[in-house]
């Protein structure tokens, strides 16, 4: 769970980073101490923190501080003793970065040169790594697609491609995968790691629903196939107990409200989720691509400052977005559904105890974890009930919103002034 939460929000916390950095340096980006520019040329060794911007950012020199950077294409070929961030079209690394590198862009490449000391964060379509480059610490990103040929010294955590990212949703039917499992690549031959120097290890990639292997033996469990299942029923049993919990003394009425949805509605409850299901994946990757491209049209018309507030406040909307759209696809929804599950069954063998919102829950939830545990079967349930849980939610929502505006309609009615 904490790899994966880890995993999830340090590129959006990148991003963050970035807006910010470049939003404390403008007010002192007129000072003569921050080199500014869009070149530095060969031979040059500028001693403080750097600043460029342009159509056309080159960096041949050497920077001994932080690297920040935008425009169309930018390409560096010297050493950065610091950190880099950078937003833009088409980046190019080939030197060496003592710390680590944040970028946002269209397309990254790491020349066969290029050595990153600590972490690689990048978002963005094309990513590559030439043969011989190096990243020491860990590689997380977000990309459509991409060809790696360097080393990583740790882990490698990259989402790659779009259907990644769905079968990402699909695979979490029982909630957060295990702390060991990395992101899976397209495919084996798209995104692999090789030739690491012996001082590093190779990048694995796997697929969440599969704990990581190497060698054919598995590296964590107790060896017991039946124990390490109860444990690991157990340990999810306990996360959906939580949220229920929370959704059951915070919000008991709502939480009434959606498994009520579900079953007198199922069917639109379904047909709902499953739009809200996969637009919502599709609006979150368009608002990332709109705020960056609004706050580079901002830059193009010399509004600086004000694109870097924009971004800021932009990328952290979204990565709130984020959270409360995966918590409801991964917890919420579930916890719905098998909320509802439970109340049938003690309503048909216990009704005395169907008042109680925990029995109901608790039941539903256990019924609901042994069903996703069954090959092939548990991958359908889990979809199901996702798209039922996610559609109450937005029906709910649609329902309470309509009765806010029609509230404040007819109070607008009830004030206003006759006509004389």
């Amino acid at each position: 769970m904490m790899s994966l939460k880890r995993y999830r929000l340090r590129p959006l916390l990148a991003l963050f980073v970035v807006a910010v950095a470049f939003f404390s340096l403008t007010g002192s980006a007129n000072a003569e101490e921050i080199y500014q520019g869009n070149i530095i040329p060969a031979g040059t060794t500028v001693e403080n923190d750097v600043i460029l911007s342009g159509d056309d950012i080159t960096v041949a020199g050497d920077v001994d501080g932080d690297l920040f950077a935008f425009g169309n294409n930018i390409t560096i070929d010297g050493n950065v003793s610091g950190s880099i961030y950078a937003v833009g079209q088409n980046i190019g690394i080939n030197g060496q970065v003592g710390g680590s590198v944040y970028s946002l862009a269209l397309s990254l490449a790491l020349g066969e040169k290029s050595l990153i000391e600590n972490n690689l964060y990048y978002i963005g379509v094309q990513f590559t790594s030439s043969k011989g480059s190096q990243i020491g610490w860990d590689m997380n990103g977000v990309m459509l697609s991409a060809r790696l040929g360097g080393s990583v010294g740790r882990d490698t955590k990259a989402m790659i491609g779009l259907l990644e990212l769905i079968r990402f949703a699909m695979d979490m039917r029982t909630g957060f995968p295990d702390s060991s499992s990395v992101i899976p690549a397209v495919s084996d031959t798209m995104a692999q790691i090789t030739d690491a120097p012996a001082r590093t290890r190779q990048a694995k990639i796997v697929r969440l629903s599969s704990p990581v292997q190497e060698e054919g033996k598995r590296t964590s469990g107790t060896g017991n196939p039946v124990a390490d299942a109860g444990t690991e029923l157990l340990r999810q049993l306990v996360m959906f107990l939580i949220v229920g919990g929370l959704l059951a003394w915070l919000w008991p009425d709502l939480l009434n409200e959606w498994a009520g949805e579900v079953r007198q509605r199922p069917l639109s409850s379904l047909g709902n989720g499953f739009v809200f299901y996969f637009v919502g994946f599709i609006a979150l990757l368009f608002m990332v691509f709109l705020v960056l491209a609004v706050g580079w049209g901002l830059f193009r018309i010399q509004l600086g400052e004000l694109a870097w507030i924009f971004w800021g406040i932009g990328f952290s909307g979204i990565g709130l977005g984020f959270w409360l759209f995966l918590a409801l696809l991964v917890f919420v929804s579930k916890v719905i559904v098998a909320y509802l599950g439970g109340l049938f069954l003690f309503e048909k063998i216990y009704p005395q105890a169907a008042g109680h919102k925990v029995w109901p829950l608790l039941a539903g939830l256990l019924i609901y974890l042994i069903l996703v545990a069954v090959p092939y079967l548990g991958w359908f349930v889990g979809l199901l009930v996702t798209w039922l849980g996610m559609g109450a939610v937005l029906i709910v929502y649609r329902r309470h919103a309509s009765r806010v505006e029609d509230a404040v309609f007819a109070d607008q009615e009830a004030t206003a002034v006759p006509a004389k």
